[in-house]
């Protein structure tokens, strides 16, 4: 027998070591539960580099989506926590309670991610894929300059 789905909130999940698969239909809100999750790992796990940190997604568009929401809420985070924060409202006011949660030393942590997203390992399965067998080649038994075929 299955256990009943329990119901997820970003914002108190606890944050074990190790994988952690969102799983969701569309529409369901598996974007801002990522974004809130990377949030916290930072906030939370002092992940201290974003490379640490692997989003695997099922498109390129979804890929992309990720990357700009993941931007937009270290930016928004970043206002949230600086000397004259925005009017807390329903749209940050998750934001507002993770610095209340954190204090300020939470700011330079936000900046810090927002300095590095470029370092953020955001990839579609196939992409994530294709990256480990031509980076692990030898130890994968994979020929040298392979082709990779998507279909």
């Amino acid at each position: 027998m299955t256990p009943p789905m329990q119901p997820f909130h970003a914002l108190s999940v606890a944050l074990e070591p190790g994988i952690t698969l969102v799983e969701a239909s569309a529409g369901t809100g598996k974007t801002f539960a990522i974004t809130r999750l990377l949030l916290r790992l930072l906030l939370e796990r002092k992940v201290e580099q974003l490379g640490e940190i692997l989003v695997v997604t099922f498109t390129e568009k979804a890929t992309q989506e990720l990357i700009g929401r993941i931007r937009a809420v270290l930016r928004d985070a970043d206002r949230v926590w600086s000397d004259t924060p925005p009017a807390r409202d329903a749209g940050n006011d998750d934001l507002f309670a993770l610095r209340d949660l954190h204090g300020a030393a939470g700011g330079p942590i936000v900046r810090a991610a927002l300095a590095a997203l470029d370092d953020l390992g955001v990839s579609t399965i196939h992409g994530f894929c294709h990256r480990v067998l031509s980076e692990s080649a030898l130890e994968s038994r994979v020929p040298f300059g392979g082709t990779f075929l998507e279909d």
